[in-house]
């Protein structure tokens, strides 16, 4: 999973919470392991020097053996219900570009030598929601007694 995690961000990729959540439970088990493999109850649980073997201690440490195996199984059923790891956030420079288009083609509305504006691009990019917002600035600056707005969309590739 770390690999992964890192190759994500090696792609500018945001981690979803999701990812964040479970590898905190993983290293927390992480260190209860650790813990337990250096717990000084076991070296009194085995047989030494004809002694007998501490049960209590033995006992003790299979209930937190079990604990944290039941645990460790729980983790890595929960690991199955991630998604995806990362996910492309939108450019952090979508904002200011966004109102900088909208107000250019506002201005090139109010050239009169202008009597045709294209907005192109890649689907899904908002270029639909970008007119919209033009004519509602358009009809709020009252440019126009009337917006004709035509959209025609085209498929390429076959499709």
């Amino acid at each position: 999973m770390q690999h992964s995690i890192d190759a994500a961000r090696n792609n500018r990729g945001e981690i979803e919470r999701s990812v964040f959540n479970w590898m905190g439970r993983v290293d927390e088990i992480s260190v209860q392991v650790r813990d337990f493999h250096g717990d000084a109850r076991h070296g009194r649980a085995g047989c030494t020097n004809l002694y007998c073997p501490n049960l209590w201690s033995r006992h003790q440490l299979s209930i937190l053996a079990r604990k944290m195996v039941s645990n460790i199984v729980e983790i890595q059923g929960e690991k199955k219900w991630i998604d995806k790891i990362s996910y492309l956030p939108a450019p952090k420079w979508i904002g200011e570009s966004r109102a900088k288009i909208l107000n250019e083609i506002i201005e090139a509305l109010k050239d009169p030598d202008i009597n045709m504006i294209g907005v192109y691009g890649l689907g899904g990019v908002g270029k639909a929601t970008l007119v919209k917002d033009v004519a509602r600035k358009a009809q709020q600056d009252k440019l126009f007694n009337s917006m004709p707005m035509t959209i025609v969309i085209t498929k390429t590739g076959g499709r």
